[in-house]
């Protein structure tokens, strides 16, 4: 059975902006970030295996509306290939125009995300039997948290996906155009605490959380990571997942440093993704 996938930049924008946020009110920030993902998974009786590898970047620009409230807009880039155990290859450009916020006006804060993504394909069969398409695919991510002193953060979300995808023909065969939808919830935990010494602000940081799918077609695969949002034809992945990531910023001054590794984990499934992120606040 052949598989259809439509990534984008899953934007790892909040985790950019939400531990060091502008200073002043009205008076903006810039950041621009860099990532790498690999992902695989493994062929298990009906579910198809693959491995793909993405790079992308990112930029974006935010303002501080009041103390409590950052909001922003961005652009990112990304270019995939995927490699089928049975047969078929793929390349793909994706492009994404995305708008995000922070309100934080205590302890307790919230971050949302809402992004358009529009995708170009060229598939190549197992017979050299070509393909092109695009889609359409539009999304919105919410989470809330409570900071508690001692730098340990609860936190929990959701993730909703709608996926246009135009029909095209493939080794002979007709793909009519495509619509679905994917839900997901998140729980977790993470720290994150920030630690001067001299003029340098360390900020580590580590996440684990628990993910599960509570909308999702039987006959897609659904995958969301940092860097990719993966559509597969095939018999729908595992519903319960997990998510892992540790990372170090670094603050001098204006300009902030950071370094993350983020893990994406399901049965038969991995996906990993390193990212390094600068931003300059005004």
């Amino acid at each position: 059975m052949k598989y259809i996938i439509v990534p984008s930049i899953l934007l790892s924008v909040l985790a950019t902006v939400a531990p060091v946020r502008a200073g002043s009110l009205g008076v903006p920030e810039l950041f621009v970030k860099g990532v790498y993902n690999h992902a695989r998974h493994g062929t298990t009786g009906s579910r198809l295996g693959f491995k793909s590898n993405t790079k992308g970047v990112m930029v974006g620009a935010g303002l501080k509306l009041s103390n409590a409230m950052t909001v922003g807009i961005g652009y990112g880039y990304a270019d995939t290939s995927v490699d089928e155990k049975h047969g078929q290859d793929s390349d793909i450009d994706s492009h994404q125009a995305f708008l995000y916020g922070r309100y934080q006006p205590n302890a307790w804060y919230a971050n949302w995300m809402v992004r358009y993504s529009y995708g170009h394909y060229e598939n190549e069969g197992d017979v050299q039997v070509k393909s092109k398409y695009h889609t359409n695919s539009y999304d919105l991510s919410l989470k809330t948290g409570y900071q508690f002193d001692c730098g340990v953060v609860p936190e929990a979300g959701v993730r909703y996906a709608f996926v246009d995808r135009q029909g095209y023909h493939m080794n002979g065969k007709r793909f009519k155009r495509d619509r679905n939808d994917l839900l997901a919830g998140l729980a977790g935990l993470r720290y994150e605490k920030e630690f001067p010494f001299d003029k340098v602000k360390w900020i580590p940081r580590a996440n684990v959380a628990a993910t599960y799918d509570f909308v999702s077609d039987k006959t897609v695969r659904n995958i969301n990571t940092d860097i990719g949002y993966y559509q597969l034809q095939g018999r729908r992945m595992h519903r319960f997942g997990g998510e892992a990531g540790v990372g170090l910023i670094m603050s001098v001054g204006q300009l902030a440093f950071s370094v993350d590794y983020h893990g994406v984990y399901r049965k038969d499934f991995k996906s990993h993704t390193g990212m390094l992120s600068v931003k300059y606040n005004f």
